[in-house]
């Protein structure tokens, strides 16, 4: 029996916070400390370990108290805030998800507008609302660690932020109360001396000591007519505060430790009050044995609940770990709508889970956002969620799973018998299959096509020879066989034989090997599954890639195609390089020349500039490069800045990514950045100088890597102005034939890391 199916309605809450109106036992301290010192200082900072009960002492205890006391207390706010259908970009968006989040406690009918809160200080917001409250205004913000650890890197819009709290907080009609966890105090000492008291006043939880435990247990069941004795109270507090010490030889030892997690307390005994028969009175000591450790109550209730999902159990597990929970182990807040079209989940699973309390829906301005209820419930969710994996999926799945997660690595791919039984059953459950077990099947099935080619090759060209000199037919057949082109990767130096009427460039997909004969497989992610198609005709097409795809520098458009000669340099996706050369014909059948072969990149080189006007590729050795012009109107690198120089091009620590700095330049002519922005849409923008260019595109959507981008240095011609949501920057978009005036370029610069 499950807490939810209990006759009796259970007197604690599992996973989540204790909202207003419920009754919280072992915090009667606390709360009229806590209610003294805020009276008191106005300004105070509660700060705690994660799970210690900061959100149910507000809500269930303080809140209450402060209304007592004649306080207006609205809505508790947070600063967290995702850009949501029609809503321009705020001001300060931590103001205005706090503004937001206290528009929550008025009518509907008093709400004010969106755009208007969008620009609205909270100063003034608070003026608006509670000018000078007879009692005084509570400003109450929970979570408060999120300032922090949204966007690290936000600075100025976090020191706007904590202006604007100043400025309003200068009011003496006004009292604060900032929840935190601890470990995130120390990055609020940039931002203090703007507070009134320089948040001085500050109250630590504490976790449960034993007696405040037992008190929940007990005085919590006796509410609902259970005696919880003291015997079964003391054996199960003992058992939550349990840890291993080491000694001073090192051996560990278990000891009893000072605290209780409330959390951990509260899931246990909803997991044993589950367990109580229908008239049962008393918790025995027998009781308590029967539920196990605290992770294991954990798991085994997310595991009963999410069991009533039937079929759709194993795509709610799979949700729940992959978009409520971050690579990190940490929470992560999703949007309602957006989940329910990703098709793992529906309104009945999303609806179950909230029921159980394993699920939280918050609610801003109509729109849903969901998230775990607690930071403690991630580790036995991913426990649970492996065990049953291991007991319910096939090899196959598990394989998959694994290929997955490792980056999928050709050496996890299955081979002979193994794979055929595993084809076998994706057949029989292919509405099963998840878009990872697909592309690793995907995967298998190439793997083993390019090992059959490898062998069957060398024999299918003896035997064509063979009939080449006795049918003319077959040897009209044999030279429609041969390759007509060879692909070299400039990052490896590897030659690909192009054959048959098309070949396909891209990752793997199930169907492929059925539309085309021959395929070159990548495997970044940057790089679509249908990429780029390259006719025997010399005719090279844009099959939708992601990315977008360059040849000598200039994109080629979603949709259109673009003839390819020898020494084409074609970039796919920004991330991997080919020179295109053909074959001649009249060496075949008899003997088949080389491949050809480019001198290996130096010791040291980290990029490849592509020149588009020369078709030369020039390696950027070791550490920052300056291009400028040479003497006769081509690209030139200086290892220093020279007079002329146009750009600086220098490696970043982060993957795939590097330091562009505009320079100074003479006349008309600026550098211009081009990239793929959607389907159909090609978008150049001029670039100023003495900039940063990851500065000058951060708000620019799909820019975050400039490998991905192509340049030149020239004079913008006429074009359709765009303006990209999110950004202030004015972008022209390319027409077929519309490209900016370059007197230098195009070129491309491609990270090798």
């Amino acid at each position: 029996m499950t807490p939810g199916d209990h006759p009796r309605p259970a007197p604690f809450v599992g996973p989540r916070p204790y909202k207003l109106g419920e009754q919280l036992f072992g915090r009667g301290r606390e709360r009229l400390e806590l209610l003294d010192l805020l009276i008191a200082e106005r300004i105070v900072l509660l700060y705690s370990a994660s799970g210690a009960g900061k959100t149910s002492l507000i809500q269930a205890a303080l809140a209450p108290a402060l209304r007592n006391e004649a306080f207006t207390v609205p809505t508790f706010a947070r600063v967290t805030f995702e850009q949501a259908m029609g809503v321009s970009e705020p001001a300060n968006r931590y103001v205005f998800a706090v503004l937001l989040s206290l528009e929550e406690s008025q009518p509907k009918e008093r709400q004010c507008p969106l755009a208007a809160l969008t620009q609205m200080t909270l100063a003034d917001y608070l003026d608006a609302r509670w000018a000078e409250p007879a009692g005084g205004m509570v400003l109450i913000i929970d979570q408060f660690e999120e300032i922090l650890t949204i966007d690290p890197t936000d600075l100025d819009e976090k020191r706007e932020f904590f202006a604007q709290l100043g400025a309003a907080l200068r009011s003496r009609h006004r009292w604060a109360l900032l929840s935190m966890r601890e470990e995130h105090l120390a990055g609020l000492d940039p931002y203090r001396n703007m507070i009134p008291t320089r948040l001085a006043s500050t109250f630590r939880l504490e976790l449960l000591n034993e007696q405040q435990a037992r008190q929940i247990m007990q005085e919590a069941s006796a509410q609902a007519g259970v005696v919880f004795t003291d015997g079964a109270a003391r054996k199960l507090v003992d058992d939550l505060r349990r840890v291993q010490v080491q000694r001073s030889g090192g051996a560990l030892e278990e000891q009893l430790g000072p605290t209780v997690e409330p959390t951990q307390l509260q899931v246990v005994c909803l997991r044993l009050w589950s367990k109580l028969g229908p008239d049962q009175a008393t918790i025995e000591e027998d009781d308590v044995e029967a539920i196990g450790s605290a992770d294991t109550a954990l798991a085994d209730y997310f595991a009963e609940t999410v069991e009533r999902l039937g079929s759709r159990e194993r795509f709610v597990r799979d949700w729940i770990e992959d978009e409520l929970i971050t690579p990190q182990g940490l929470r992560n807040q999703i949007l309602k709508e957006a989940a329910l079209r990703g098709g793992k989940v529906d309104t009945q699973a999303i609806s179950l889970l909230d029921e159980r309390h394993l699920l939280r829906e918050e609610r801003r301005r109509g729109i849903g956002w969901l998230e775990l209820t607690h930071d403690r419930l991630v580790q036995p969710i991913r426990t649970d969620n492996a065990s049953w994996r291991d007991a319910h999926l096939t090899p196959f799945q598990r394989q998959a799973l694994l290929w997955d997660r490792q980056g999928r690595p050709h050496h996890l791919e299955l081979r002979g018998a193994t794979l055929r039984t595993a084809e076998y059953w994706a057949e029989e459950h292919d509405s099963e299959l998840t878009s990872s077990e697909r592309d690793f099947l995907a995967a298998c099935v190439g793997s083993r096509r390019r090992m059959r080619n490898r062998r069957l090759i060398p024999a299918m060209a003896v035997g064509l020879a063979i009939l080449a000199v006795v049918l003319f037919e077959g040897y009209r057949r044999l030279l429609e066989a041969q390759p007509w082109g060879n692909w070299t990767d400039l990052r490896t130096g590897e030659p690909h034989e192009l054959g048959g009427d098309f070949i396909a460039i891209g990752r793997s997909q199930p169907g492929f090997e059925k539309l085309f004969k021959s395929q070159i497989y990548l495997e970044p992610t940057v790089v679509s599954r249908w990429h780029l198609v390259v006719s025997r005709g010399l005719q090279a097409f844009d099959m939708r890639s992601l990315n977008g795809t360059t040849i000598n520098g200039r994109f080629l458009q979603y949709g259109h195609d673009r003839s390819i000669v020898d020494g084409d340099l074609i970039a796919i996706a920004g991330y991997a390089v080919f020179r295109f050369s053909t074959i001649e014909r009249s060496y075949f059948p008899f003997f088949r020349p080389p491949a050809p072969r480019y001198p290996s990149l130096p010791d040291g080189t980290w990029a490849i500039l592509l020149d588009g006007g020369s078709g030369r590729t020039i390696p950027l050795v070791d550490g920052a490069s300056y291009l400028g012009k040479d003497e006769n109107g081509g690209i030139s690198l200086a290892s220093a800045e020279v007079s002329g120089s146009i750009l600086k091009i220098a490696p970043s620590t982060e993957p795939f990514q590097m330091d562009l700095q505009t320079l100074d330049s003479d006349g008309d002519d600026q550098l211009f950045g081009m990239f793929k922005y959607e389907d159909r849409t090609y978008l150049a923008v001029g670039i100023p100088s003495g900039v940063r260019v990851s500065e000058f595109f951060k708000d620019v959507p799909g820019t975050e890597y400039a490998s991905k981008m192509t340049f030149c240095f020239g004079q913008r011609s006429q074009g359709e102005s765009t303006t990209m949501h999110g950004s202030k920057i004015q972008l022209v978009t390319i027409q077929s034939d519309d490209e900016p005036r370059c007197t230098l370029g195009p070129f491309q610069i491609v990270d090798l890391r």
